[in-house]
């Protein structure tokens, strides 16, 4: 777990280096995709053991409702780059 939060901390540092733009285009997809993984990154490396296992063992994350809820926003991201690279 250790070495997967600091790739996602040098990912997540990277992507807002480079992609920092606040506008409504599709930079702002990547852009938000590197904050969240630079604040899940410091999370795991700050957040106590103990707060890290309860919320792991909580049953609403594993949920149909919550898996297919963020199945649809990746894929709605990704519809939108793939557009956005091979299209426009």
């Amino acid at each position: 777990m250790l070495a997967n939060m600091m790739l996602a901390l040098i990912l997540g540092l990277f992507i807002i280096n480079i992609y920092n733009v606040w506008s409504w285009n599709v930079y702002l997809i990547i852009t938000i995709t590197g904050w969240i993984a630079l604040v899940k990154a410091l999370f795991y490396f700050l957040a106590p053991a103990s707060l890290i296992n309860g919320l792991m063992k909580t049953k609403w994350i594993y949920s149909n409702w919550c898996m297919y809820a963020w199945g649809c926003i990746a894929v709605i991201a990704g519809i939108l780059l793939s557009y956005n690279v091979y299209i426009a």
